[in-house]
């Protein structure tokens, strides 16, 4: 009897589930405040943060219910020429997340506890977005 040939899996069929929306949604940090906030997002969505200041952010991303970060991310200074971006893929179940903006030169002092104070809110849909929201993408 012929042996069973096993179909080999390739890293593009392994990461199938986190194929990207087309759609994007930008978090643009000016004056050191984030907007949109809260955030809209939809499951396997980038999230593009786009840093207009000249001043580097830490981003400390939580779990829903976490008390410490989860993810710490360093936003580049953006504004006179910089190029402040990173782009994150929202991926897993709909929820949201927290998030927290802290200065570099401020970083040394995190806040390691407690939660974001800023959200992003993730769905299955773009149609549970806000047609401001929306239009932007």
């Amino acid at each position: 009897m012929p042996k069973s040939k096993k179909k080999a899996t390739s890293h593009k069929t392994a990461h199938r589930k986190h194929k990207l929306s087309a759609a994007v949604v930008t978090i643009t940090i000016k004056n050191a405040k984030p907007s949109p906030d809260p955030a809209p997002a939809i499951v396997n969505e980038l999230i593009t943060f786009s840093n207009a200041d000249t001043v580097p952010y830490l981003i400390q991303l939580f779990a829903p219910d976490g008390d410490a970060a989860m993810v710490e991310v360093l936003l580049g200074a953006g504004g006179l020429g910089g190029n402040g971006s990173v782009k994150l893929m929202a991926n897993g179940a709909p929820g949201s997340c927290t998030y927290n903006l802290l200065p570099v030169p401020a970083a040394g002092n995190r806040i390691l506890t407690g939660g974001g104070t800023h959200t992003i809110t993730i769905s299955n849909t773009i149609a549970a977005r806000p047609k401001a929201a929306a239009a932007s993408a």
